[in-house]
């Protein structure tokens, strides 16, 4: 029984299109029209949408957020990422559909959180340039991992 839900899991796959499908894609006008309501819960920023993928060698996450205001935008301000992230890419699209991109190899600072003896721990941050109280963040990254499970 064991051996065939591991199976299924194996070959669970999701429908987000590859990141670079993404950059390419206008915002939906749905997306846009997200607006504070207390009434219904939604403050600040609300997560449209959200995936993960598991691969034999990584782990891959989309997500794609409506920021509505400062709190928000703090909220989405500093990025952090594990240290066996291997790609991280994203884009910031404004109101006015100015588009800002960033990724890992020249966005990302990599920062030692952890030294003892002969071990460390480090995480990478990334700063999204272009971020806005008014946008939309889509983010995408990978996780090294070892036969489908975290290193």
């Amino acid at each position: 029984m064991a051996c065939w839900l591991i199976i299924w899991f194996w070959s669970v796959q999701s429908d987000v299109p590859e990141f670079e499908d993404w950059l390419d894609q206008p915002i939906p006008d749905d997306v846009w029209a997200y607006q504070q309501d207390p009434q219904q819960g939604i403050f600040d920023a609300v997560v449209i949408h959200e995936d993960f993928k598991v691969h034999r060698d990584c782990y891959q996450y989309f997500t794609q957020a409506r920021i509505l205001s400062e709190q928000g935008k703090a909220a989405y301000s500093l990025l952090e990422f594990p240290q066996n992230t291997t790609a991280i890419r994203g884009r910031i699209v404004d109101r006015g559909g100015e588009v800002t991109t960033f990724d890992m190899e020249h966005n990302a600072v990599e920062r030692l959180i952890f030294r003892y003896q002969q071990e460390e721990a480090t995480i990478k941050t990334i700063l999204p340039p272009g971020l806005t109280d008014d946008c939309v963040l889509e983010l995408f990254w990978e996780q090294e991992t070892k036969y489908g499970l975290p290193i």
